[in-house]
């Protein structure tokens, strides 16, 4: 079922004319750079008119590719060192930029792939609801290959449960990185705890069976270049809930379902608003 949120934000988006015909020339690559005529530039778009994704290293966290995508751990973080400036885990370390669960990987585009979509908003059934199944499937195999991973793998679940110490802030406050229950929502609290009370494995199973597949749409994202967001939901953290709380307050969900945006597609945008 699609729901009226998110079928409000698809009539927003088509509703602003104006960066419709911008994005959707820079999609057909009749242009190369999204800059409006006054300069400025659409939301999620550096000031050169291209995204933080064309212009960083990818690979520096990845886990898994395909053939047109990579699966990568969300990075950059610089308020405090981490390994290769990933995101972590805990909302008191790295608020909203916090990684959605334990496990979180983005899948992006390859930059030899010639994909050029923004958002999920602008994918058609005819050109992308085939991507869709491509993204889904490099997740869970990125995903699974963070949950079965050892302890020497960065970012896997039981790297993340070996990390110890204290990291330095911007703002010289001290943190300490050890997870804690404290740094899940409630309801995942408990499957934290199994895992440190001998149940790893039990755990991890149930990881296996609890992987989502979701999109943030049109200004719910914050980088304007196509990118699927994989996590497990057994065990999301505070910074999850945050992000969909503050999303409620705008109207709007910060997580849309991938078989929520298949459907959308299988309606045709193009028959349901007018923007031509």
């Amino acid at each position: 079922m699609v729901t009226e949120i998110t079928q409000k934000v698809y009539k927003d988006y088509y509703s602003e004319k104006e960066r419709v015909d911008l994005i959707s020339k820079y999609e057909k690559k009749e242009i190369d750079k999204m800059i409006f005529p006054d300069g400025s530039v659409p939301h999620g778009v550096l000031k050169n008119g291209l995204t933080i994704f064309d212009s960083i290293d990818l690979r520096k966290t990845m886990v898994a590719e395909s053939k047109n995508f990579i699966a990568i751990i969300p990075a950059g973080f610089r308020d405090c060192e981490t390994f290769n400036t990933m995101n972590p885990v805990k909302e008191t370390i790295g608020g909203l930029r916090a990684l959605m669960s334990i496990i979180h990987v983005i899948i992006v585009p390859k930059a030899e792939s010639g994909i050029r979509i923004t958002n999920a908003v602008t994918m058609d059934k005819i050109h992308h609801k085939w991507l869709i199944t491509e993204m889904e499937e490099l997740g869970t195999k990125a995903v699974r290959i963070l949950i079965n991973g050892n302890e020497n793998m960065p970012g896997s679940v039981r790297w993340q449960l070996s990390q110890r110490g204290k990291v330095t802030m911007k703002d010289n406050s001290i943190q300490d990185v050890e997870l804690k229950s404290s740094d899940f929502r409630p309801s995942c609290q408990e499957s934290f705890i199994s895992m440190k009370n001998g149940h790893l494995m039990e755990v991890l199973l149930e990881c296996n069976e609890n992987i989502c597949h979701s999109f943030h749409l049109d200004k719910e994202a914050s980088i304007s270049k196509l990118h699927m967001h994989c996590y497990i939901k057994n065990l999301l953290t505070t910074a999850h809930d945050r992000m969909e709380e503050k999303s409620k307050e705008k109207g709007r969900m910060k997580n849309t379902s991938s078989s929520e945006i298949i459907m959308m597609i299988n309606r045709g945008i193009e028959d349901i608003y007018d923007y031509t």
